[in-house]
């Protein structure tokens, strides 16, 4: 019964929002882009940041048995997803919603959950049931009950449930009492000028905004292979061309630096930000990889960011 309720539900929510983006597709690029959207909020506080602009929330989080909740309409809503409650009795019975996937924007997640019990299905399919110990161990809950809860009309869920799509990445920083949400396609570079891109690609009249600063140079140890530094004035880009297994006109950005505020990440962080700021917008424990965007800090503000490439 739940499995076709599941049908029923997201063959309506598809008809009436999702279907119209196919007639709206664009060409497949396998060049990375750095797409996304992130909200950091703190317990009982309905101020919030959202790609580190300011915003109100219309609905607070709170902590219930030690565990956070937010809501779920605005949530999702927030990530440009969609969402229907469900009714049993003309009583409030659950949720399902949709997110639209992080990697493919037109390859819609949908989920359901219901307020009875810690079930929860996505894309047709029942997931299996955690232990209360698996969640104790995350969140230091000693009585969770980890129901979804109904306040006020409205439903709000533990934050484990947002990630379970696998398309929102969930931070919960219990000393802060911060939320930090994220939906992100990649991270590695900014807007615009993602690592591991062509840069040769670009519209013209960006790459005419940048000059070199230095001189072609071999890298890598590997024969034929050079990188070379271009700037517009506010942010560097290393540039790699000549490796063997690229079209001889493709030129990769290889790393990104950000040097003036001009600039800023997905979650919102620009050079001259407090360590402070960082925190809220990235939490204390890095989800970023270190190797991925190093900063640079002089007392206390954020004097370089910059985003590299792995190995070719």
């Amino acid at each position: 019964m739940r499995r076709l309720t599941y049908i029923v539900s997201a063959c309506c929510i598809l008809a009436a929002f999702a279907l119209p983006m196919a007639f709206a597709t664009e060409a497949v690029n396998d060049e990375p882009k750095v797409s996304g959207l992130s909200i950091s909020m703190k317990i009982e506080e309905h101020s919030a940041l959202v790609s580190g602009e300011p915003v109100t929330m219309e609905n607070a989080p709170f902590l219930l048995d030690n565990v956070p909740y937010v809501q779920l309409r605005e949530t999702v809503e927030r990530f440009g997803g969609i969402i229907a409650p469900t009714y049993n009795d003309k009583r409030v019975s659950g949720a399902i919603y949709a997110l639209p996937g992080k990697n493919d924007p037109e390859n819609w997640v949908f989920s359901q959950i219901w307020m009875d019990n810690t079930d929860y299905m996505i894309n047709g399919s029942m997931q299996p049931r955690r232990q209360d110990d698996y969640y104790r161990r995350d969140y230091g809950a000693e009585q969770a009950s980890l129901l979804p809860q109904l306040r006020n009309g409205r439903i709000f869920v533990p934050v484990h449930v947002i990630q379970e799509s696998g398309q929102i990445e969930a931070i919960w920083e219990p000393d802060d009492r911060r939320i930090i949400l994220t939906m992100a396609e990649n991270e590695n570079g900014i807007p615009g000028f993602a690592v591991g891109s062509d840069f040769s690609k670009l519209d013209a009249a960006v790459q005419e905004r940048f000059y070199p600063v230095d001189d072609a140079h071999s890298a890598l140890g590997l024969d034929g292979y050079y990188e070379q530094t271009y700037t517009d004035g506010d942010i560097e880009l290393v540039l790699g061309f000549g490796y063997r297994e690229w079209p001889a006109s493709r030129k990769e950005i290889r790393s990104v630096k950000l040097v003036t505020d001009r600039y800023f990440t997905i979650r919102g962080l620009r050079v001259g930000d407090s360590m402070e700021r960082y925190e809220e917008l990235y939490g204390t424990t890095l989800t970023v990889s270190k190797d991925k965007m190093p900063v640079e800090v002089t007392d206390g503000r954020i004097t370089l960011i910059r985003f590299v490439a792995q190995s070719l």
